[in-house]
């Protein structure tokens, strides 16, 4: 897959690459796992995409993609790389290179960035509608194989290879009882994240633009409907309970959205209408008394009833928490250094255990992706996440504009990675996600997405008054 995906980046187009990452990065988990962890096979998804990156920058004769970035976004940008290059030498990190190391996180998704803006996606095109039936193709079998390894559990997983057995005794908890199914990932449950990441390209998939006739259509729907079933599925068996309500709340404000761009409410309700009542005929007509026999659901049932007696925001830190311990903690405006709540080097856990005057636990970033920040960047944190707000906030303008202005096809289109960003920055205060894989390869291109789109929809409303003018 490695050797495939590096042909591809100097033979395709950049403009025709994200697709293969998308799968690739489906995949990449699982290749850590088997190949023991190994230093390159961490890193071999993140050298792609770079080496996908210079190629695209050294074609376009161009890095930053200026005119498509809000002013705002781009002095933030800026400010964050001025200070990403002080935090190199701080003096209570782990070294420089150590910290130079953390440009897969701080420094490559921003770039990244830019190459999704200078190389924007046409989903309308009946090429790409393809390459998004693949997507959920490889979705649908993602979820059917943590099914079977929920079947068969830690014996199935140590018949794959026995470093999910021996390779991480962190997890070793996530057995009998409490197992969770890898997937292709890295982590038991770890193909939750990717579902909420990658949900949009159901909405995206439209079937009349891949079949002409009513068969043809109705067979695509029922992919679509079958690709958001297992999601849900897989969700529920591998017992991540806040990247399923991620993925359920995306999928509900993606149908409000909907719902108030549609000239046709009464034709919306219909075909949720529709929808109960097929589920409902399914569950009394559908013999699945044998199958639900053979399911075990106590584990998976008990960790949702926890949430429901403790609440949501039972085990998240409030904000008055977050900052009374990360202001006692960082003395220093430039904080402990890039990289240092993480485990990512070695040398950071070496540099923690040595630190003078400050305990090893004081490097927790309390789960909370601007703790995280303060904790490593210091002032400097303000920058990053200064973009982050402001992106949301620029995002949620943007689809106001559309509905204000009645570029309904906009609207509608730009719902969907304003929906997926939206819950994606929530989820961080209970995560620190943004800045890491899978997260931070599908954070950015929804982005880029919505800014592409809206651009595009802008020129074309401004060369349709001219000529009705």
């Amino acid at each position: 897959i490695v050797s495939l995906i590096l042909f591809l980046i100097f033979v395709q187009k950049p403009s025709k690459m994200f697709w293969y990452f998308a799968i690739f990065s489906l995949l990449e988990g699982q290749g850590r796992v088997i190949w023991g962890y190994a230093v390159w096979s961490r890193i071999i998804f993140g050298i792609s995409l770079i080496i996908l990156i210079i190629r695209s920058s050294v074609l376009d004769k161009q890095v930053w993609a200026w005119a498509k970035v809000p002013v705002f976004l781009n002095v933030m940008f800026i400010l964050h790389f001025i200070w990403f290059g002080i935090e190199l030498f701080n003096p209570q990190a782990a070294g420089f290179f150590p910290s130079f190391a953390t440009t897969k996180f701080y420094i490559f998704p921003i770039l990244l960035f830019f190459y999704y803006l200078r190389n924007p996606i046409d989903t309308n095109e009946v090429a790409n509608q393809r390459k998004i039936l693949l997507i959920l193709v490889a979705l649908i079998g993602v979820c059917y194989i943590t099914i079977i390894q929920d079947f068969g559990k830690e014996a199935f997983m140590g018949g794959m290879s026995s470093n999910y057995l021996n390779l991480f005794k962190k997890y070793a908890i996530f057995q009998d009882y409490a197992f969770r199914p890898w997937g292709t990932s890295f982590v038991p449950g770890g193909m939750a994240s990717y579902y909420y990441n990658m949900v949009g390209f159901i909405f995206l998939l439209h079937p009349k633009k891949l079949a002409r006739h009513l068969p043809g259509q109705l067979v695509l729907n029922f992919i679509k409907l079958l690709t958001l079933g297992l999601m849900f599925y897989s969700c529920f068996i591998g017992e991540v309970r806040s990247a399923t309500l991620k993925l359920l709340g995306i999928i509900a404000l993606i149908a409000f959205f909907r719902f108030l761009g549609s000239k046709f409410k009464f034709k919306s309700i219909i075909s949720i209408s529709l929808i109960v009542l097929t589920i409902f005929f399914f569950k009394n007509s559908f013999n699945y008394e044998s199958y639900l026999g053979k399911l075990d659901f106590d584990s998976e049932i008990g960790r949702w009833t926890e949430l429901a007696d403790e609440g949501i925001g039972s085990q998240r830190s409030g904000l008055e928490e977050v900052v009374d311990i990360v202001s006692s903690r960082v003395k220093s405006p430039l904080g402990f250094g890039l990289g240092m709540t993480t485990n990512f080097l070695p040398a950071y856990e070496v540099t923690r255990r040595s630190a003078i005057g400050t305990a090893p636990t004081d490097y927790w970033n309390l789960d909370n992706l601007l703790a995280a920040l303060v904790l490593e960047l210091g002032v400097g944190a303000i920058f990053y996440a200064s973009a982050i707000f402001f992106i949301v906030f620029s995002l949620l303008s943007i689809l106001y504009h559309c509905l204000k202005r009645n570029l309904i096809p906009a609207f509608l289109k730009i719902s969907i990675p304003v929906s997926t960003v939206l819950f994606i920055v929530i989820g961080n205060w209970g995560a620190v996600a943004i800045p890491y894989n899978p997260e931070s390869f599908f954070f950015w291109f929804w982005v880029a997405f919505a800014y592409n789109e809206y651009q595009k929809a802008e020129s074309l409303d401004q060369a349709n008054r001219k000529s009705l003018s």
